[in-house]
Parts: structure tokens; sequence; C-alpha cells
């Protein structure tokens, strides 16, 4: 038992120092990032980002305060995540910006954690929506 405590302990650490090297990656990036919670507040900014969207004093906040143009270009991604991004002016004194949107692996995970019967990832295909319908269908029954 002491050999799985000592493997898991290196670990641990191993994973921990993966973090910090990603965070300083991510934080000096010469592209913005900003990562979100499913409830549209910021969790991290890098400094690219920050500079980006006008030097925000606060950090942590809600997409909405943080740019009302960029919580709008999430939204229509988020209704059609196959169409292409466009350019979005986030102040008229600012230079345009590409955004590109990810969703983070684990999603499905924390939703059904939640309580959720389902999940379905956009974008949806007909045929995964049939199926999953049929599945929920029989549970219930």
């Amino acid at each position: 038992a002491r050999d799985y405590r000592i493997i898991a302990e290196k670990q641990e650490t191993e994973i921990t120092e993966l973090r910090e090297i990603n965070d300083l990656i991510i934080r000096n990036m010469n592209t913005g990032v900003v990562a979100i919670d499913e409830n549209l507040r910021v969790q991290m900014m890098n400094e690219y980002a920050w500079f980006l969207l006008g030097s925000p004093k606060v950090r942590e906040l809600l997409l909405e305060d943080l740019s009302p143009r960029l919580l709008e270009a999430l939204q229509d991604w988020l209704q059609d995540p196959s169409i292409a991004q466009k350019a979005v002016q986030l102040e008229p004194s600012q230079a345009q910006v590409a955004p590109t949107f990810a969703t983070m692996s684990g999603d499905e995970e924390r939703c059904i954690a939640a309580g959720m019967d389902a999940y379905l990832s956009k974008p949806i295909k007909l045929e995964m929506l049939e199926s999953r319908i049929r599945e929920l269908r029989d549970l219930k029954v």
C-alpha cells in the first residue's frame, strides 16, 4: 500500500508541474485566451486578452460585463458551432479580433453528475438526437 501512495504522490506532483507549465504557456501566448465557466463567468484571462479587452480592472467578472460583443459571438457559436466565426469589433477604438471557441472535456460528466438525464454536444446530429430520445424513453418505461 505504501508503494501506491508514493506513486500517487509522484503523479500528483507531475500533474501540478504540468498545470503550472500550461498556465505559463497560456499567460505568455501572443494570442488572447479567455476561459469562462458554465455561468459565463471569466475564470482565466491571459495578458494578451486582458490587453485586447481594454485592460479591465477586474479579471473575474461575467463575459457580458467584459465584452458584450464577445458574448454575442459566443452565443452565435453555441447556436451553430459549424459556422465560421466572423471578426468582432470589441470597441470602436479597438482592432477587430477573430474569436475561436471550444468546449472543455468533461462537460458531459459534469452535466450528468448535476442530475441531467442525458447530454448532447453541438453540433447536434438528428440521428444522435433520435437515438438518445429512444434510450431515455426506454429507461423511463
